[in-house]
């Protein structure tokens, strides 16, 4: 008999279910091979992607196979469904959410090259959620497939918009100048939280080719820091467009990022990512709102205000860095995080100091850490342009 939760009807309670069996590793390794196979066409979109990480920990040859048809949309050999104890009639091998997730679990194969002939394959499939996945579970596995550099640019055409702004997040993480004429175009005819996506790519993608933001045609780059700067009104988007028209030197801007930070409701933690952009921009407002953030009675606003220091190279706090980084301040571990980021002579004098002599051993392996590695063992990450789907496309 086949493995199936099919008989609890709750998607919740089905997907508590299939995690207690995953953790109890209940049943024998060949049932959970089967059930999870089952698991990959259910309804409820966390009992898929659960089944597609679960799968990673039970592969062998048939169920590489097994996702290889899956995503294909065609039934395995025979022989296949008798080593994973699949009857025929177990699972429907046309379905596109069982395709999906199939892309999702070859991520997790050792057989990549497989995986990336099949992903490589479906780049053209007719169903949008396939293509979406199949060029995720791509990039994941062999970023270098030349496969993507033959299609990325009609990628970033794609009907489909959340396809289309994940072509363009790649675009700009391969650093693919090239390709930025096609992503204006995309930008142009793109509507909604994709063209928002796009906007913010175009300015990543300027930014991550180190190309001056005069390389953008001059209607085109005022139209982008338009949108941008329209975006700063929708607080889900503030922080990616602070960012954005930074990148882009939108000193049009600047009122309206003036504005985020004077904004009673904004969260505080925006109103600095509008400070920072206000400082890229030359504006002193930015450099005083820091400054007072420095002072906040927030922790988190505090934490993130000291990292920015770091990041930015800010030599007037420099010495608040420090002190801070020597004492035994709750942010004393953040003030070592953003010295590493800082560097420089007196940030890495001060790191070794740490490192021999702080009475916290914690905060010595930190500082260890940070002059071994150059940088902040836990950088603050730049936040790429994406849609609301989920950036990792699970199915």
């Amino acid at each position: 008999m086949t493995p199936t939760l099919a008989h609890i009807a709750n998607s919740e309670a089905r997907h508590r279910e299939l995690l207690r069996i995953l953790e109890q590793e209940q049943d024998s390794p060949a049932e959970r091979r089967a059930l999870l196979l089952v698991c990959l066409d259910d309804p409820y979109p966390p009992v898929r992607q659960d089944a597609a990480r679960g799968l990673g920990a039970l592969m062998n040859d048939e169920v590489v196979e097994a996702l290889l048809s899956l995503a294909r949309g065609q039934a395995p050999p025979p022989q296949t469904l008798v080593s994973l104890a699949l009857p025929d009639g177990a699972l429907d091998w046309q379905s596109s959410r069982a395709a999906v997730a199939a892309l999702a679990a070859l991520r997790f194969t050792p057989q990549v090259d497989r995986s990336a002939e099949v992903a490589a394959e479906l780049l053209g499939d007719a169903r949008a959620d396939v293509r979406f996945q199949a060029l995720l579970t791509l990039y994941r596995v062999a970023p270098e497939h030349p496969t993507i550099g033959e299609k990325l640019e009609a990628l970033l055409s794609d009907p489909d918009a959340e396809l289309a702004a994940s072509a363009a997040q790649i675009a700009v993480e391969l650093r693919r100048a090239e390709m930025l004429p096609a992503l204006l175009q995309s930008w142009q005819g793109a509507r909604g939280a994709a063209r928002k996506a796009l906007a913010v790519a175009v300015a990543e993608l300027v930014d991550a080719c180190e190309l001056s933001p005069e390389a953008l045609p001059e209607a085109s780059r005022s139209a982008v820091v338009d949108e941008l700067t329209s975006m700063l009104r929708d607080e889900a988007w503030v922080a990616q467009a602070s960012r954005a028209l930074a990148m882009l030197d939108g000193q049009a801007a600047r009122d309206a990022l003036h504005a985020v930070i004077s904004r009673w409701f904004a969260h505080p933690l925006l109103k600095l990512d509008a400070a920072a952009a206000l400082m890229e921009l030359g504006d002193g407002r930015g450099d005083e709102h820091l400054a007072a953030s420095l002072d906040s009675r927030r922790n988190d606003v505090r934490g993130y205000a000291l990292r920015l220091v770091g990041v930015k190279h800010l030599d007037a706090h420099l010495d608040h860095l420090l002190e801070l980084a020597r004492s035994s301040d709750y942010h004393a571990d953040t003030a070592v995080l953003a010295l590493a980021d800082f560097g420089g002579e007196a940030a890495a004098n001060t790191l070794r100091e740490i490192a021999q002599s702080h009475a916290d051993p914690e905060l010595r392996d930190l500082a260890r850490a940070g002059l071994a590695l150059g940088r902040a063992p836990e950088p603050i990450a730049p936040r790429h342009a994406r849609t609301d789907a989920d950036v990792d496309g699970a199915p």
